[in-house]
C-alpha cells in the first residue's frame, strides 16, 4: 500500500511536469527565470512550476476515480504522503512547503480538474 501510493503521487508529478511541457508552460517558466531578478525569483519561479506539477497530479487523481478509486485507508495514507512532501527539509526553496504542497494537490483533487492550479498568478505566500 506505501509502494502504490507514493509511486501513484510520484507518477502523476511526473506526468504534471510531461502536461506542462506540452502545453508550453516549461518554456514560458524557463523565460519567466531568465529575466528574475535575484536569488529569490528563481525559486519562487521553480516553486510555481513544482507545485503546478503537484496540483495536476491532484487534478489526474481527481479526475480519474472510477479507474483509480482513492479512498478509505489509501486516501488517508496519500494524504498523509503529500502532506510530507516539502522542501523546508532541504537546502533550497524550490519545492514549497509541505504545507502548500499539500493544500495545491488536495486543492485539484477535490475539484478534479487542472483549472484549480493556476500557480503562475496566486501569491507568493500560497507558494512558499
Amino acid at each position: 500500500l506505501w509502494a502504490r501510493r507514493t509511486m501513484a503521487h510520484l507518477v502523476a508529478h511526473e506526468y504534471g511536469h510531461h502536461i506542462q511541457h506540452l502545453a508550453g508552460i516549461s518554456d514560458a517558466s524557463a523565460t519567466r527565470t531568465a529575466y528574475a531578478n535575484g536569488a529569490d525569483g528563481p525559486l519562487l519561479e521553480s516553486r510555481r512550476i513544482e507545485l503546478q506539477a503537484s496540483c495536476l497530479s491532484g487534478a489526474y487523481l481527481g479526475a480519474d476515480r472510477s479507474f483509480f478509486p482513492v479512498s478509505g485507508s489509501w486516501r488517508q495514507r496519500w494524504l498523509w504522503t503529500i502532506s510530507h512532501r516539502g522542501d523546508e527539509w532541504g537546502t533550497q526553496r524550490d519545492h514549497g512547503s509541505a504545507k502548500n504542497h499539500s493544500r495545491w494537490t488536495r486543492r485539484s483533487f477535490d475539484a478534479g480538474s487542472p483549472a484549480a492550479c493556476n500557480t503562475f498568478t496566486a501569491s507568493a505566500a500560497s507558494l512558499a
